[in-house]
């Protein structure tokens, strides 16, 4: 079969594409369509930070989204977004990725060398960090002209589940809501939230954190003056939808849906206080979320036929409560790996 390498000239053109494909809007692919969806819906003003922030990245205002097929199928999709991380995806069974994704991962690294940024010089040095199947990464960097580093910044596992799990029975108490104004919250909600977005940034953001056991207490930060505070809180709610559960009136756990594409959206931060974890407030937090993405859930649900995540490999308990609220694991490790000598990109 011919091998075909497509250079799409917007984020809608490749989203198109996309929708003609059966299954390729997916848990396999929303690591690097959602960020794609997310742009696409931007003012193309939008999408261009201000020229005095990163004016010394020379990728920043980069746009470069690449798929790769054998014949008609779809087979690879490169990202690069801005100096955010590169992403290489497949939608294919990990079973077919050997025999259809692989021998076309020379040809798409020969047609991104051809263009810019990576095609200037010390451009190849502009994929700053790569996000996307094991087998994908590593086959790709061995081709890459510019070095990576010895160890991968990240490695996790992806999942997803299509079904709403039963509704959760709540604790007397405990609830979870919507934040959808921050001005409504009070001076306590934005101190207990940003207790919960340090210790998440302190165990490495992203669902991991769900449901770890209680760890040996660490000194806080101390939190900035309310003004400050809620402009902070702001900007951290304001990223993707957030619901905050809540027990007795105070916030003590946290989750943000993101990565919103046309079928699917992703679970990007989860983070329960260590003060009420080992009580399932994860499980109960998480499934309630999901009720609301998916049909047949709360109020009749949400328009997402799939909601995916990723879990560090070695937190056994935030993975055991994934699998009870009906999460499946993908076959094989995601990593993300950073070049050698550039600042890496940011998530996105």
């Amino acid at each position: 079969m011919a091998t075909r390498i497509v250079v799409h000239a917007s984020s809608s053109e490749l989203l198109d594409t996309i929708e003609r494909q059966p299954n390729a809007d997916s848990v396999r692919t929303n690591h690097a369509l959602g960020f794609v969806f997310a742009r696409s819906l931007l003012p193309a003003t939008s999408r261009e930070p201000a020229r005095t922030s990163n004016a010394d990245k020379q990728d920043e205002y980069a746009e470069v989204l690449v798929t790769a097929w054998r014949g008609d199928t779809l087979a690879l999709v490169f990202t690069k977004l801005g100096s955010a991380k590169c992403k290489l995806v497949s939608p294919l069974h990990p079973s077919s990725l050997s025999s259809v994704g692989l021998p076309l991962v020379p040809p798409l690294a020969a047609q991104l060398l051809d263009l810019a940024p990576f095609s200037a010089r010390g451009g190849p040095a502009l994929l700053r960090s790569l996000c996307g199947p094991d087998i994908l990464v590593d086959a790709f960097l061995a081709l890459w002209p510019h070095q990576r580093r010895p160890s991968t910044s990240r490695t996790f596992i992806a999942a997803s589940v299509k079904c709403a799990p039963p509704p959760a029975v709540m604790p007397a108490g405990h609830s979870l809501s919507r934040a959808r104004d921050v001005e409504e919250l009070s001076i306590a909600d934005l101190e207990a939230v940003a207790r919960l977005l340090d210790a998440l940034e302190a165990e490495g953001a992203g669902p991991a954190a769900a449901a770890s056991t209680p760890e040996p207490a660490r000194e806080p930060k101390p939190l900035p003056a309310p003004d400050a505070l809620l402009a902070s809180t702001r900007t951290a709610l304001c990223r993707g939808p957030t619901w905050l559960y809540r027990a007795h009136g105070t916030p003590v756990g946290l989750v943000e849906v993101g990565r919103p594409t046309r079928r699917t959206c992703a679970l990007r931060k989860v983070v329960v206080a260590a003060s009420h974890r080992g009580q399932g407030v994860a499980q109960r937090m998480v499934g309630e979320v999901m009720r609301a993405c998916l049909p047949a859930g709360v109020d009749g649900g949400g328009r997402k036929d799939e909601v995916c995540l990723s879990v560090d490999p070695g937190n056994e308990p935030a993975r055991r409560t994934y699998a009870r609220v009906g999460f499946d694991e993908l076959e094989g490790l995601w990593s993300e790996v950073d070049l050698e000598g550039i600042e890496p990109g940011h998530r996105g």
